[in-house]
């Protein structure tokens, strides 16, 4: 689950850059996976290599939490850009592309954190000569320690600017590819200014080798990504307006392209597009469909200034598919309760149309909360759907008549609570209708193992 952006307090914006995913129950579900454990094990092999140098510096304890944050913060900082390459391997190990960018951004905030706690422990080693804490805190005095606290600054200044201020996805996106420069000169830093790395060839290899992996996987994202990753280019065969939506139906060229229902794909439209900035968007047809269809709410620049000019004819280029969402419903044995909001209805329409066509005997109570008819395009298509299936349900809650939907409501329209906490409830639209449903089912005893998301806050 992503963390609801807290507005208003100073003590609230600055609680945004503090890990504090891992103090929370709800959180912790999306850091649950193989993934996290793979970026413990990479920590913990930089602290074994340190330590097998037998190095000198262990012999004071401010020294050891020196030394020891500052090989996990490098190892977190190279792990960041390793994570951010959309490699199939990653999405297994986390169960989701959307859980790898969870993880993502709780490695960054824990990369800053280990940093101060380095900086901090250094001081303290320092005092109290005030010859050596100078040479700590005042730029230029020495090199070295100075590339340190540049790196310090930048990361924490882009952090600031991703986290707690709402910037255009494409600035956002601007900024996020000045994280290689913390990298780069944490390493440098690392390996002028580290004793214990200076003094110890295995200890610099690795050092280098962890940084260096960093780097190539920056380097594969920012350029390679769009010539080796899963890349397909469709023409668009038709365009057409739903509400406040627009729908693409798409052919593939390649005749590569196979997905499952449930996922999404990344895309741009080179013809109207001068920048290579891709946006993601669920897949709302189904497998075996004609086309390859999107349906494409306008909520900010991309989808109200492009998308709209987008026409017959155009061409696309799509990465992907990727997600874990539909595959989850695919193996679920268990009754159901889809929950959409808003947009959120589009990853379950793919769902229900292979449902539709594949009934695979489960109940299915899919209940679609939006605020107005005009957000409800796509409700004769759920209708029609249902009706080839009898063990489908449809409940369309317009909170313009009927107010915010809960988990009480959700309990009597699937048969009482005892019901709904032996269901898989998947969910998928606006951040804070996510995170206070799943609060109130965890409340009346459903486990969070039957809390499913998809979660396309990957900012």
């Amino acid at each position: 689950m992503p963390e609801e952006k807290r507005k208003g307090s100073l003590i609230g914006k600055v609680l945004r850059l503090v890990p504090t995913e891992i103090g929370d129950a709800l959180s912790r579900t999306s850091l649950r996976s193989k993934g996290t454990v793979m970026v413990i094990l990479f920590c913990s092999i930089s602290l074994i290599v340190w330590l097998a140098q037998g190095p000198s510096s262990i012999s004071n304890i401010f020294s050891i939490i020196a030394k020891t944050s500052a090989f996990i913060s490098i190892t977190l900082l190279s792990l960041n850009f390793i994570l951010a390459t959309r490699l199939s391997v990653f999405e297994a190990l986390f169960n989701g592309i959307d859980r790898v960018y969870k993880v993502h951004k709780v490695v960054g905030k824990f990369s800053l954190l280990f940093i101060l706690v380095h900086v901090m422990a250094l001081i303290a080693k320092a005092l109290p000569s005030t010859d050596k804490v100078l040479d700590l805190v005042v730029p230029g005095l020495k090199m070295p320690i100075t590339y340190g606290m540049i790196s310090l600054l930048l990361l924490f200044t882009l952090l600031v600017l991703t986290l707690l201020i709402d910037l255009p996805y494409e600035r956002w996106h601007m900024t996020h590819r000045l994280m290689i420069f913390p990298l780069l000169l944490a390493s440098w830093h690392a390996l002028q200014a580290g004793s214990d790395i200076r003094d110890h060839p295995v200890l610099e290899a690795w050092v280098i080798i962890i940084s260096l992996a960093g780097v190539v996987s920056y380097l594969y994202t920012i350029g390679l990504y769009r010539y080796l990753g899963p890349r397909h280019t469709m023409r668009i065969m038709a365009v057409k307006e739903m509400g406040n939506m627009t729908e693409l139906a798409m052919e593939d060229l390649t005749k590569r392209f196979s997905y499952r229902p449930g996922q999404f794909v990344f895309i741009r439209f080179p013809e109207l597009q001068e920048d290579f900035e891709m946006h993601p968007f669920s897949i709302s047809s189904s497998p075996g469909d004609m086309y390859i269809r999107l349906s494409i709410k306008r909520t900010g620049d991309f989808t109200s200034d492009i998308v709209p000019k987008v026409s017959e004819g155009d061409l696309a280029k799509v990465m992907g598919p990727y997600g874990r969402f539909g595959e989850r419903y695919l193996s679920q044995s268990k009754d159901m309760v889809w929950i959409a909001g808003g947009v959120g209805i589009t990853p379950f329409l793919s769902m229900a149309r292979w449902e539709s066509k594949n009934p695979s005997g489960r109940r299915i109570f899919l209940i679609w909360t939006y605020r107005s008819d005009d957000d409800a395009a796509y409700l004769p298509e759920l209708m029609d759907t249902a009706l080839l299936n009898p063990d489908m349900t449809i409940v369309p809650w317009k909170t313009g008549d009927k107010g915010r939907l809960d988990s009480a409501i959700i309990s009597e329209l699937v048969g009482g609570v005892e019901r709904v906490r032996e269901m898989a409830i998947f969910m998928c639209g606006p951040v804070k209708m996510m995170d206070s449903l799943s609060r109130q089912f965890l409340s009346m005893g459903v486990s969070s193992r039957n809390l499913i998301f998809e979660d396309f806050d990957l900012m």
